[in-house]
This record gives structure tokens, sequence and C-alpha cells, in this order.
């Protein structure tokens, strides 16, 4: 079997929002209690525009809703089953 050409996608999207929190002031990033090496840039670099919220993904879309009524541009991260949860936070929100 070949190895797999570059990184994961995970690993790569975390990359890209940490490359563009460097250059902008306005990105917030919630994680849903994940753990990734990848993401100790993020969390270690930028701890106030890092948020943890803990395993409550639905409270995860609400800070994120609540900071982009802000104007703040929001890149949440959670496992994907439990984001269907979140579809009626949003609804409701927003």
């Amino acid at each position: 079997m070949t190895e797999p050409l570059g990184k994961p996608m995970r690993d790569a999207l975390i990359s890209m929002v940490g490359d563009l929190m460097d250059t902008n002031e306005n990105i917030f990033f919630l994680s849903a209690d994940m753990g990734a090496p990848s993401l100790d840039r993020i969390r270690e670099t930028f701890t106030d525009r890092f948020i943890n919220v803990g395993i409550a993904e639905q409270n995860m879309i609400n800070v994120a809703a609540g900071l982009a009524m802000e104007g703040f541009t929001v890149y949440t991260y959670a496992i994907a089953p439990f984001y269907l949860r979140t579809l009626e936070q949003i609804r409701i929100n927003l």
C-alpha cells in the first residue's frame, strides 16, 4: 500500500486557519474539546482567540453566532456527526 500524499485534511484545515489568524485579528477558532497536535500552534499562539467550549457543540454554535454577529470571522471544529444537533441552534439563532 502506498503512503498518502500531503497531510490529513484536518491538519491542512487547521494549518490554513492558523495562517489566516497570523494576519487577521478578527478570526476566532472554536473547538468542541477536540485534541489534535496540529491545534497546538493555534491554542498556544492565539490564546485570546482560541476558545475550547468543551463537549458542547450546540453551545459552540451559539458562541460562534454571537461572535459573528459582532463582526468576527469564526471557524468551528468538532466531529462531523455532532454538528447535526447544532442545526437547530443555527435555525433558532440566525
